[in-house]
């Protein structure tokens, strides 16, 4: 049974997933508004997943050591709209898990969700 710190490391190393995957969409992206709605994302979640972890690490007194940057190799990459609306349900799905007695990192897990959202709404329909 994992730890409930290796659970919150697995939840840090999906947004840092995100933050790469996110640039990487970035620079291959054709689109203008894509290119910047991208970018959007990867600088402004950086910011929540440090606000995460100096929160979660402050609280319990303990460093996340077990970094692992796009750890899950599985599923398919290459669709950017697709890839953020799995994300988006991940993150709701496994924030409780990882913060269900914090509701100050909850509080922050809903701006990556929101983060998350926005990304998807400029994706989908800003031309």
């Amino acid at each position: 049974m994992e730890s409930k710190k290796e659970i919150v490391a697995t939840f840090i190393n999906k947004l840092f997933e995100s933050r790469e995957l996110a640039h990487m969409y970035h620079l291959q992206s054709e689109s203008y508004s894509k290119h910047i709605a991208l970018q959007e994302y990867y600088d402004n979640v950086l910011d929540l997943i440090d606000s995460l972890v100096e929160g979660w690490q402050g609280k319990y007194i303990t460093i996340i050591e077990d970094y692992d940057i796009i750890r899950d190799a599985n599923g398919d990459k290459s669709d950017v709209l697709a890839y953020f609306k799995e994300l988006g349900t991940w993150i709701e799905s496994n924030k409780i898990d990882c913060f269900e007695e914090d509701s100050f990192l909850l509080n922050i897990t809903d701006e990556v969700c929101l983060l998350i959202y926005k990304t998807i709404y400029k994706l989908n329909f800003l031309e």
